[in-house]
């Protein structure tokens, strides 16, 4: 669970760096 949060949190954080 853990890790699918980090992963999400990660996905997002990225996605909103590149915009």
């Amino acid at each position: 669970m853990v890790t699918f949060l980090f992963e999400y949190k990660f996905l997002i954080n990225n996605k909103s760096w590149s915009y």
